[in-house]
């Protein structure tokens, strides 16, 4: 736990029994300092918690039980966190996946401003480029999440986000054991993350990159990578 404090006196911080888990895709830009998600809770043992309050480092150990009131065993627990590890590793490769989309699409701002002293005739090639490529990067979000310009609160239980989400939810309401629904979903998870991050690195490393080849080729300015 790590906490700058701008008023002295008493600092309370809280742990929740969970390991740090794995944010979903967004369009949000994360910033590098961002606290982790929370993730699966942690199986019972003894743990060291460090704090870190302006400088000033401290740790402390806890020990971690089974409730008493829980019908669950050690074992039960241990089940439902390798099917949460599994999901967390797919959660993962879907938002690093993402990532490259919105890293690709931050180049479109990039190119606009090389050609803008290039002939007229260039200028419409680059645009017509330009506009097959936003094509089909939108469409690749859509496989994530709803369009962004949509009004009011709609969802689309088959893009890969709430496939995610749905995952989670039937893997931590497993009691006693990981469920055949929880099995399913985390199943209909893992084939779905397969088929759209294949479809996004198919585009980054194919017609993405060659439009990239042919601007550089143009000898406008230099594209960084």
């Amino acid at each position: 736990f790590s906490r700058d404090a701008k008023e002295s006196g008493l600092q309370r911080v809280t742990w929740y029994l969970e390991r740090n888990g794995q944010r979903y895709p967004t369009r949000r830009k994360i910033k590098e300092d961002a606290d982790p998600r929370g993730g699966s809770r942690v199986l019972p043992g003894t743990y060291k918690a460090t704090f870190r309050l302006n400088g000033h480092i401290d740790s402390t150990m806890i020990d971690v039980k089974l409730d008493p009131r829980d019908n669950m065993t050690e074992k039960d627990i241990e089940a439902i966190t390798i099917a949460q590890s599994d999901l967390k590793t797919h959660v993962k490769r879907a938002f690093d996946a993402f990532e490259s989309l919105k890293d690709m699409k931050s180049k479109y701002g990039v190119i606009k401003n090389m050609m803008s002293a290039a002939p007229d005739s260039i200028q419409d090639k680059i645009n017509e480029w330009l506009k097959e490529s936003k094509k089909e990067t939108a469409r690749l979000e859509k496989l994530y999440m709803m369009p962004e310009d949509i009004k009011g609160i709609q969802r689309n239980p088959n893009d890969l986000n709430s496939v995610l989400r749905s995952a989670s939810y039937y893997i931590n309401s497993s009691w006693g054991r990981v469920d055949q629904n929880a099995r399913r979903a985390l199943d209909k998870a893992t084939e779905m993350t397969d088929d759209v991050v294949g479809q996004v690195k198919k585009y980054q490393s194919g017609d993405f990159k060659d439009m990239i080849d042919k601007v550089k080729a143009l000898k406008l300015d230099p594209l960084s990578d």
